[in-house]
């Protein structure tokens, strides 16, 4: 299995279905979200890099960590208040999802546990066919954050069948 947890393209085809995504910070080689920039280290650390300056008007950063340094960010996102797309898992008891939720974000709360875009799935010496070793572990959210009304509309509107939607106000 890949190093890398991809986002399920279910969930990049619902995202682009309403908004366009102008930077993926935290990218990697095998990504699927295909962002108009995007940051993938070790040269380009989306820590450290601005991430307003790099989007459209209309655009969104999309943010699907290594799932190990939420923190970081989501103090990285609510620093630079850009439209953000934050995917990850559901740990709605930590500090990082409650400061999440204090900026009054849209959330949905996928309906099923995904199975992430793995570029190079391990393969069976059985079958000769993909492991299935790529679905999530726990329940997974997308959390929209300073989205303008339209937007927080449009993310409603796209994602109302993914799952359970909450819009914070």
């Amino acid at each position: 299995m890949s190093e890398h947890r991809n986002t399920p393209i279910e969930v990049v085809a619902a995202v682009k279905s309403f908004i366009r995504i102008g930077l993926d910070p935290c990218s990697n080689p095998t990504s699927v979200v295909d962002a108009r920039h995007s940051y993938t280290l070790p040269d380009q650390d989306g820590l450290r890099l601005p991430w307003t300056d790099m989007l459209a008007p209309d655009e969104a950063v999309y943010v699907n960590t290594d799932w190990r340094h939420h923190q970081q960010w989501v103090d990285k996102a609510l620093e630079e208040r850009a439209p953000t797309l934050y995917w990850g898992p559901a740990y709605t008891e930590t500090r990082w999802a409650r400061d999440l939720f204090a900026t009054r974000p849209v959330v949905c709360f996928w309906g099923v546990r995904v199975k992430h875009a793995d570029p190079c799935p391990e393969i069976s010496p059985s079958t000769g066919k993909p492991k299935a070793n790529n679905a999530s572990m726990w329940p997974t959210m997308l959390v929209g954050l300073h989205l303008n009304s339209c937007q927080r509309f449009d993310f409603i509107a796209a994602l109302k069948g993914s799952g359970t939607i909450m819009a914070c106000v």
